[in-house]
């Protein structure tokens, strides 16, 4: 750690004197390690490059690993259900077991950690979707603020 009137450990760039700085500017100082604000903000760099880097990594071995995916549920729309009000058919393809449901949804996080959801509904169809006759819709929703 350096002295208030010395350099900067990383880059030795004169460090002001404190003299006429209140004490909350010398606590931050001394929170830092002797480093400058310009080294700070470069660290912080070096910081998120090495994040990006370590993410792109993880994506790599995922795709990798999508090629080896294997089917666990099957959802399907069945037109002869339509009348029980229960035409969404989902499939668990590791049992074998079909579930007659009105409405089925998956949550999930996409590639920068953020929520989406998926849904398969009965009876929500809107507008042109509904005019030309469908009855079930497959939406996906995601956060308003990304």
């Amino acid at each position: 750690m350096t002295k208030f009137n010395d350099k900067c450990t990383r880059c030795k760039i004169k460090i002001h004197k404190f003299e006429d700085r209140n004490e909350s500017d010398i606590d931050e100082f001394m929170k830092n390690d002797g480093l400058c604000n310009i080294c700070l903000t470069h660290m912080d760099h070096l910081v998120d490059r090495e994040i990006e880097r370590t993410r792109g990594k993880i994506r790599r071995k995922l795709i990798r690993k999508f090629k080896i995916m294997k089917c666990t549920k099957e959802i399907h729309y069945c037109k002869a259900d339509k009348k029980s009000g229960k035409p969404v058919v989902v499939t668990d393809k590791a049992s074998g077991n079909t579930t007659n449901v009105k409405k089925w949804k998956m949550d999930l996080f996409d590639k920068d950690g953020y929520p989406v959801r998926i849904e398969v509904e009965f009876g929500n169809s809107s507008g042109k979707a509904k005019k030309s006759g469908a009855t079930t819709v497959l939406r996906v929703m995601e956060n308003s603020w990304v």
